[in-house]
C-alpha cells in the first residue's frame, strides 16, 4: 500500500509539473553523459554555456515598437493596437490574434521588451513608445491588447500619471496575474523536496537549474510573486480614468479537480497509520492543487482569482491554457480571440 501511495504521490507531480520534470529529466542525462565522457559528473560547465546563451538571446532580442500593418484608407478611423507579450514570450506568440484583427483593418503594432528587467522599467519604455506614437498619429487612440505579464506592464504604464501617455482608451487584459502567481514561488530544489527526488537529481544539478531559471526570469520572477511589493503598489491604485477595462481569464487548468480529490481521499482514507508516508503525500498533493494548474480554477500558470482586478465589470471566463490561446488550430483560442473581436468592434 505505501508502494502504492508513493506512486500516487509521483503521478501527481508528473501531472501538475510536466515541463520543470522535464528539465530535471535532462538535467540528470546531462550529468550522466558527462560522467560517461570524463568520469567527473559534472554539469556545470554545461550549466555556464546554457546560462550565457539565455543572456546574449535576452541582450540581443528586438526591443521597442514594430509596426505589423500601418494604417491606410479607411482604417484611419480605428485605434492602433498595440499587442504586448508575457514573460519570456517567443515573436510568434500572438501572431493568431495579430492576424485575425488585421483582417478588419486595425493597425497592428507588437511591443517588444526584455522581460526579466521587471515590470516597471518595462512600463517606463512602453511609455516612451506610446508617446512617440501620439506625435505622429495624434488623433488616433490606442487599444492595448496584452497577455499575461504584459499587462501588468502596460496597467504600470497607464495606471501612473508620470507614465501615462494619454493616448490609450482601452485595454484588454488576457490572463493577467494581477495578483500574482503562485508559480513564481517554485523552484527546482523546492519541488525535487516536495517529491522526494533531491537524492537522485543531486543538489548541485537542481542549485544549477535554479541558476538557469533565474538568469531566464530576472527581476520579474519577484515581481510576479503573490504579495510583492511592485504588485502591491500596483494594485493600490485606481483604474486610470477614460480606459475601458477588459479580463478574459483561463480555466483550462492541466489537473483536473476531481483526479486531485479522490487522490487526497485515497491518502487519508488509506494510510492514517503511516504518518512518514502521508506526509510525502501530501507535500506533493499541496504541490499539485495550486490553484493556478487546476481545472477551472487557473490556466497552468495565473489562476482565475488572480486575474481579477478591482474596478473592472467586463470580466470574462473561457476554459484555455496559458498560452494556448496562440495556437490557430485550437478551439479555445479561437474562444478568446472572438472575446477580442467582439471587444474591438464596439469602436
Amino acid at each position: 500500500m505505501k508502494r502504492l501511495a508513493l506512486q500516487c504521490q509521483q503521478n501527481l507531480g508528473a501531472i501538475a509539473l510536466t515541463s520543470i520534470v522535464g528539465l530535471l529529466s535532462m538535467m540528470e542525462l546531462a550529468r550522466s553523459t558527462v560522467h560517461a565522457q570524463d568520469g567527473s559528473g559534472s554539469i556545470e560547465p554545461l550549466v555556464a554555456s546554457v546560462i550565457d546563451a539565455v543572456r546574449g538571446t535576452v541582450v540581443s532580442a528586438k526591443q521597442g515598437l514594430v509596426f505589423n500593418q500601418p494604417a491606410s484608407g479607411g482604417g484611419r478611423s480605428k485605434p492602433s493596437v498595440v499587442l504586448i507579450p508575457g514573460l519570456l514570450a517567443s515573436p510568434g506568440s500572438m501572431d493568431a490574434v495579430v492576424s485575425e484583427i488585421e483582417k478588419h483593418a486595425f493597425s497592428t503594432a507588437v511591443f517588444h521588451y526584455s522581460s526579466h528587467q521587471g515590470i516597471k522599467s518595462a512600463a517606463i519604455q512602453l511609455a516612451t513608445e506610446l508617446r512617440n506614437l501620439r506625435v505622429t498619429q495624434p488623433d488616433r487612440p490606442v487599444v492595448l491588447l496584452t497577455h499575461s505579464m504584459g499587462g501588468l506592464v502596460a496597467r504600470c504604464c497607464v495606471e501612473d500619471a508620470a507614465l501615462n501617455p494619454g493616448n490609450v482608451k482601452q485595454l484588454i487584459l488576457i490572463a493577467p496575474p494581477n495578483h500574482g502567481s503562485a508559480v513564481a514561488r517554485l523552484s527546482a530544489t523546492e519541488i525535487s523536496k516536495r517529491l522526494g527526488w533531491r537524492k537522485r537529481i543531486g543538489q548541485s544539478s537542481l542549485k544549477s537549474i535554479d541558476d538557469v531559471a533565474g538568469s531566464l526570469f530576472g527581476v520579474a520572477k519577484d515581481d510576479l510573486l503573490p504579495g510583492s511589493t511592485t504588485l502591491l503598489e500596483l494594485n493600490a491604485r485606481l483604474r486610470a480614468e477614460g480606459v475601458r477595462y477588459s479580463v478574459i481569464a483561463g480555466s483550462g487548468g492541466p489537473v483536473p479537480g476531481e483526479l486531485l480529490q479522490l487522490s487526497l481521499l485515497f491518502g487519508n482514507l488509506l494510510l492514517p497509520e503511516d504518518p512518514e508516508t502521508q506526509a510525502a503525500l501530501q507535500s506533493a498533493s499541496d504541490l499539485a492543487c495550486l490553484d493556478e494548474w487546476t481545472v477551472g480554477r487557473g490556466d497552468g500558470v495565473v489562476s482565475v482569482s488572480s486575474a481579477k482586478l478591482s474596478g473592472v465589470q467586463d470580466f470574462v471566463t473561457l476554459p484555455f491554457l496559458h498560452n494556448e490561446f496562440g495556437d490557430k488550430t485550437s478551439k479555445a483560442s479561437n474562444q478568446v480571440i472572438a472575446e477580442v473581436m467582439k471587444r474591438l468592434e464596439t469602436h
